[in-house]
Formats: structure tokens, C-alpha cells, sequence
């Protein structure tokens, strides 16, 4: 039999609760595992991210549509937001803003703390995947430089890359996402068909 879906919300649009292209959702839970909020990323329009409640209801939403780094440094501008984290213990989001080719750190409510990265230097090239790992690190997949960077949250710093362009073992071609299960992470080589 089919599944039935529990919920559902959102519809196509550009009010709030209303989303195009969803790119990715991130659910902080409570202590006894009960949703807190939930926060999902877009792009085509609407480039932002949307902060609901466990009942599926706006809070809020941050960001606007913009290529580069904003004059008003209290100014989010987002090129394809692809993928959030939630970072519980730093209680902050970490969000790849992918055509802007850089991470944001924030609050989670919403509000910048910092850019690593940025649209004018090589940090990062179209980062799409991204996992938090221990220690404030975070591993990229960067779709655009086919490699994964470690990256140092708090420093806001890449501290290695892993990978080269290319088709054989232990090249890469457009890495897109990852996952983790302990000390494994699992990459979606996208354009050499592979994990």
C-alpha cells in the first residue's frame, strides 16, 4: 500500500508559507525530540529561508534574491541557498549559499553572523553538500571546484581540501551531497554516477 504522507504545507507562490523550487529543510527538535522549528531553503525567486513552528506556521523568513556582497553589511542576500544545518550546540544555522559561493552563519532566528567565503575569492566553488561534523568543522561539497573542503567554522577557514577533478577512483565530478555514518561519509559524485 501507499504511504500516507502525516502533513503537509506550503504551495507554490512567493507569499510566506509559499515556496519555489525547495532546496533543502532543517527540523530542530526539543530535548524530548518534539519539532521546535523547522527551516527550509529556496531558490527561483524567492531565494530565502523560511523559519516555521512545530504547527507548520511562518515565523519568518530571511534573505532576498542578490548576486555578490551587499553594502549594508545587515543586508542577506542569497544566490541559491541549497543546503541548511543545524548547529544545536553553537544554537546557530549554517547555510551554503551556493551561487554566491560562500557558507553563512546565523542565528536561529535569522540574523548574520558571518560570511566565510564570498563571491570575489575561491574559498568555495558552488557549494552545494553540506554536513556538520564535531568540533565546529563542516565538510563541502563543492559542485562547481569537483572537491570537498573541511572547513573551521569558528576560524572561517578552510583547513583542507579532498578530491581532484576526474572520473577515476578518488576523483571527483560535481560532488552534490553527503551524509555521514560515523567516521564513513558518503558523497553524491553526481556527474560520474556514483556514491
Amino acid at each position: 500500500t501507499q504511504p500516507e504522507p502525516v502533513a503537509s504545507f506550503g504551495a507554490f507562490g512567493q507569499e510566506p508559507g509559499e515556496f519555489i523550487y525547495v532546496t533543502d529543510v532543517a527540523v530542530l527538535t526539543n530535548d524530548d525530540n518534539t519539532i521546535d522549528r523547522i527551516y527550509v531553503s529556496e531558490y527561483g525567486s524567492n531565494d530565502r529561508i523560511t523559519i516555521l513552528d512545530a504547527g507548520y506556521n511562518v515565523v519568518s523568513t530571511f534573505g532576498t534574491f542578490g548576486v555578490g556582497m551587499p553594502d549594508n553589511a545587515s543586508e542577506i542576500i542569497l544566490n541559491r541557498p541549497q543546503s541548511i544545518e543545524i548547529d544545536r550546540a553553537a544554537r546557530e544555522l549554517i547555510i551554503t549559499d551556493s551561487c554566491n559561493h560562500r557558507l553563512g552563519r546565523f542565528t536561529l532566528d535569522g540574523e548574520l553572523i558571518a560570511w566565510i567565503g564570498s563571491p570575489q575569492d575561491d574559498t568555495f566553488r558552488y557549494p552545494y553538500g553540506l554536513l556538520l561534523l564535531n568540533n565546529r568543522q563542516a565538510l563541502v561539497a563543492e559542485f562547481g571546484g569537483n572537491r570537498l573542503s573541511l572547513v573551521d567554522l569558528d576560524a572561517g577557514a578552510v583547513v583542507r581540501t579532498l578530491g581532484v577533478p576526474g572520473r577515476e577512483p578518488g576523483q571527483l565530478a560535481s560532488p552534490w551531497g553527503l551524509a555521514a555514518v560515523g567516521d564513513e561519509v558518503f558523497v553524491l559524485d553526481s556527474a560520474n554516477n556514483r556514491i
